[in-house]
């Protein structure tokens, strides 16, 4: 009785790329980072916690976006 076996090498390749300089604040997601056209970009970011569910994270969050993005000319 013969066994055959079979090698498969399979390569898995991750490519990340990411339009921030710096981390949003903890509260603060990036919901949207879409190119509309050659000169515009929709970027919309999003405050995930309710009002009183998190002592901390809860509270207001400011961005700077010209400190934040890499590709946006404010």
């Amino acid at each position: 009785m013969f066994v055959v076996q079979k090698t498969v090498a399979v390569l898995f390749v991750v490519v990340q790329w990411s339009g921030l300089k710096h981390a949003l604040p903890a509260n603060v997601h990036l919901l949207t980072l879409e190119q509309w056209d050659s000169g515009t970009i929709l970027l919309r970011l999003e405050h995930f916690y309710a009002r009183d569910e998190d002592p901390m994270l809860s509270k207001p969050a400011i961005v700077q976006l010209k400190v934040c993005v890499k590709f946006c000319y404010l």
